[in-house]
């Protein structure tokens, strides 16, 4: 077995079934690895929480640093809880992620909105028409016609709600 420390608070193990790696997070450096020291469930100093904050305002748009966040944000959840600034601070660094999932999100609530608004439509026509005696093939042709459906997807309608 072989023991080699790369540097302080890293240590590497190998000649085992498979290699490993300790980290001691107290023992990292922190200008090195600040986001390493962080990965912690107890977060407590505000001095590195206003830094980690300060740091992901930087690297928000990397895809690594957000799930870094994520991670340490749910870990300390309390922390970042009762630190009232630091939830406004996190809210604002996050403001435009937040606006944009909100714009997405109604977004999508139209389309569904106006999706099961057209199924509704479609169903009544087809009801409504199928009650007053219309053909199968009238109504096919009212519904390509009104909901600019190809004579496939009409005809699905038509089974289901025939």
């Amino acid at each position: 077995m072989s023991v080699v420390w790369q540097e302080a608070g890293i240590c590497h193990i190998s000649g085992e079934l498979f290699p490993i790696q300790l980290i001691f997070i107290s023992d990292v450096s922190k200008e090195k690895n600040f986001w390493l020291r962080c990965l912690t469930n107890d977060l407590k100093k505000q001095d590195e929480i206003q830094e980690l904050i300060q740091l992901y305002e930087i690297h928000k748009n990397e895809n690594l640093y957000n799930s870094v966040m994520n991670i340490v944000v749910n870990a300390n959840y309390k922390v970042f809880e009762e630190v009232q600034c630091m939830c406004e601070a996190l809210l604002e660094l996050m403001k435009d992620e937040l606006d944009a999932c909100r714009s997405e999100g109604i977004q999508q609530g139209i389309q569904q909105g106006i999706q099961q608004g057209i199924q509704q439509g479609i169903q009544s026509l087809i009801e409504a028409c199928k009650s007053l005696g219309a053909t199968k093939d009238v109504i096919l042709e009212m519904l390509s016609e009104k909901f600019m459906l190809s004579a496939e997807d009409a005809e699905g309608y038509m089974k289901l709600y025939w």
